[in-house]
């Protein structure tokens, strides 16, 4: 379905981290920081932020991990594994 590709392609952009084009930044940011979207979905693109723009992407992981949410906190878990795991490819 759709939101199974779009989890790939943000896993997809998060793996090329700086090397991920200019033009997807905006839309990741989008998903990261849409109300409208579940909350696992913005930590999903927060992930793939922290890869592109460290920073900024940081930011809004520490921000969603303030939620009470067994699941997000799983998602919020699961995408600073990645980052440690990605970090140490990198």
């Amino acid at each position: 379905g759709k939101p199974e590709l779009r989890d790939r392609a943000l896993e997809a952009l998060a793996v090329l981290g700086a090397q991920a084009p200019e033009e997807a930044v905006q839309p990741i940011r989008d998903l990261a920081t849409s109300w409208l979207k579940p909350r696992v979905t913005r930590v999903r693109a927060a992930y793939a932020l922290a890869r592109i723009r460290p920073e900024e992407g940081q930011a809004l992981l520490n921000r969603l991990s303030r939620s009470r949410s067994a699941e997000v906190q799983e998602a919020i878990a699961d995408a600073r594994a990645a980052l440690a795991t990605l970090a140490a490819r990198d």
